[in-house]
């Protein structure tokens, strides 16, 4: 499945940051993805976790919020 650009919205308690998947690499277990965090943009690679029919990566200082990759949506749908 192409996942290119897919985009999942994280309200964090006190703003929403969006995420944009950029590559996901099945191989080394890894997703890049485009962080908008309050009018920062920033590209950065996460560790997936959980097997490859439910991938999920950590999101927050402590890695406190399981962010489903499968919960990305096709904002051209």
């Amino acid at each position: 499945m192409n996942r290119y650009m897919q985009e999942y919205h994280h309200f964090d308690g006190d703003h929403t940051v969006i995420f944009n998947i950029i590559e996901v690499n099945e191989e080394r277990r890894e997703i890049t993805l485009a962080v908008s965090d309050q009018g920062r943009l920033t590209q950065t690679v996460y560790d997936l976790k959980g097997d490859m029919n439910d991938p999920y990566f950590e999101y927050g200082i402590f890695g406190e919020n399981k962010i489903p990759v499968n919960e990305f949506v096709n904002m051209e749908d």
